[in-house]
Order: structure tokens, then sequence, then C-alpha cells
């Protein structure tokens, strides 16, 4: 009985410390892929951060720029490899912001890009 209670209690132990860490589900986050033209093509997700930093998951085999833009603010942007991440500071909390992406690729191809409210620096793997 008593290793019974033990193993129960250990269980119960490692369970609540797995609840204890943040899942990756907290973080909020934007599919802001497109289709690549000519120009740099912006996406129609609105992106608001809270946390003051947007990190760019570039979820293709190709290098892709990004550009952050909002009304009155100039434009940001950070070039970003195949795979990669890349992270944005000193984003202003609340401020709404529209994700544009270009790459050195034939127009129509799918541009893939995640962004993330906060700091991440997780590269994309298939």
């Amino acid at each position: 009985m008593k290793k019974i209670f033990t193993l129960l209690l250990g269980c119960i132990m490692a369970l609540l410390l797995v609840s204890c860490s943040a899942p990756a589900g907290d973080t909020k986050q934007w599919d802001c892929s497109v289709k690549a033209a000519e120009a740099v093509v912006y996406s129609d997700q609105k992106i608001v951060s809270e946390k003051g930093t947007l990190s760019f998951q570039n979820r293709n085999d190709f290098d892709m720029v990004v550009y952050l833009k909002a009304e009155g603010q100039q434009e940001r942007t950070a070039q970003i490899p195949a795979g990669g991440v890349a992270a944005l500071h000193q984003v202003n909390s609340g401020t709404e912001y529209t994700v544009g992406c270009t790459a050195q690729v034939a127009p129509g191809t799918q541009i893939l890009c995640v962004v993330y409210d906060g700091e991440t620096t997780d590269v994309y793997t298939k």
C-alpha cells in the first residue's frame, strides 16, 4: 500500500511540474503567410503585441524579408534566412501592426511566415 501511495504521489508531483511550464499555446501567434508578387505583399492579419517584442518565423526553404508597419510610424524590416527566426524589439504595446513579406521567388509562390508575440528563438523544422 505504501508503494502505491508513493507512486501515486510521484505521478501527481510530475503532473504539477509539467503544468507549471508555459506551453507554446499560451503565446499569441498569427499566420501572416502570403503569395509572392513583384513587390512586398501585406497580410490581412492585424498584429497587436502585448509583450513589446514580435518574433517572425520563416517557414520556407528560402530567405525572406518581413516588413512591419503601423500608421504614423516608420516601417521596420528584418531579413530572415530559410527556416530562421528574427525578433523586432521595442514594438509599441497596443499598437495595430501589419506584416508584409517578400522573397526572391517566382510570383505566386507561397511565403510562409508566422508571427509570435514575445521573443522566441525556435527555428522552424519540418
